[in-house]
């Protein structure tokens, strides 16, 4: 399976980054139900396309790195887990050095001002969690 995606034409789109703890992937699912409607548009990607027995880390690390937009689900889940804020502070990393643009959403109250980049860029709906809407 192939991190990120290698036909000419899917090359030439923007890709999506989609990360969250797996706790939250109903939010994350929910999201790329919606975005492929728009499949002509842009790729997206997330760690179900990590294939059993590849390197996690290296895929995750190459998709972030080909990303044009990381969406982020904050959650005290998503804070509490090591491979989660691993990824976060990679994709803070990418803002400073590459293309890469945030859109946190803040799915419910945590700890996410803990990470001074993401007090830098606006959190969708104004950091209100959106824990009580429907994914």
């Amino acid at each position: 399976m192939s991190a990120i995606p290698q036909t000419p034409e899917a090359e030439s789109k923007p890709l999506v980054f989609l990360s969250a703890s797996h706790i939250d992937n109903e939010w994350r699912d929910g999201l790329r139900k919606r975005m492929d409607r728009y499949a002509d548009s842009f790729e997206w990607w997330d760690d179900s396309k990590v294939g059993t027995s590849e390197n996690w880390k290296e895929q995750v690390e190459n998709a972030i790195q080909h990303a044009n937009l990381a969406v982020v689900f904050l959650s005290r889940a998503y804070l509490s887990s090591y491979t989660a804020t691993s990824e976060l502070t990679y994709l803070g990393a990418q803002v400073v050095v590459s293309k890469l643009k945030l859109f946190p959403i803040l799915l419910e109250p945590c700890e996410w001002k803990q990470y001074p980049f993401l007090r830098e860029v606006q959190i969708w709906n104004n950091a209100t969690p959106i824990g009580d809407l429907d994914p």
